[in-house]
């Protein structure tokens, strides 16, 4: 597979570490090949027209002989160098949080965990932001690792 044009850096992150479901990550130099990469593609995506990033989430399945298999990829985080800032990778891992969540059958805000709730998180809860936590981590530190941010 070649790299796409304007791509800077490739890696993935897991929500957790006992689990093969990850998303990809790409960083583009530019808004201009990100749109780029998203028209090459077969997937109908579309940055907006305000869009600095963005989240894509996808099932894809493996016919076997025993049948579908769920592969372990769960999407793409796409982002470029001049919007790396905090809220931008935050937002695009919460998106990728609550797919993840909804693969796994995890309700982190069912009505009968909220109800049920006193003072402390539900365990369902705790394991959303702890996934979620995870990907921020993994992100940033693949970031710095690239010299894409600094400080």
């Amino acid at each position: 597979m070649t790299t796409p044009t304007g791509q800077v850096a490739y890696f993935r992150v897991f929500p957790e570490s006992t689990s093969r479901l990850h998303y990809r990550v790409r960083v583009f130099t530019s808004e201009r090949a990100l749109r780029a990469y998203l028209r090459s593609g077969d997937l109908s995506r579309s940055l907006g027209r305000y869009g600095r990033a963005l989240c894509s989430s996808w099932q894809r399945v493996r016919l076997t002989a025993k049948g579908e298999r769920l592969l372990p990829d769960m999407g793409e985080i796409l982002l470029t160098t001049r919007w790396l800032g905090t809220e931008v990778l935050a937002h695009e891992c919460t998106h990728a949080a609550v797919h993840w969540a909804q693969r796994i059958g995890l309700q982190p805000m069912s009505d009968e965990t909220v109800v049920r709730r006193r003072k402390l998180a539900s365990p369902e809860e705790e394991r959303f932001c702890t996934g979620l936590g995870r990907m921020v981590r993994q992100l940033v530190s693949g970031l710095y690792a690239r010299k894409l941010v600094t400080s």
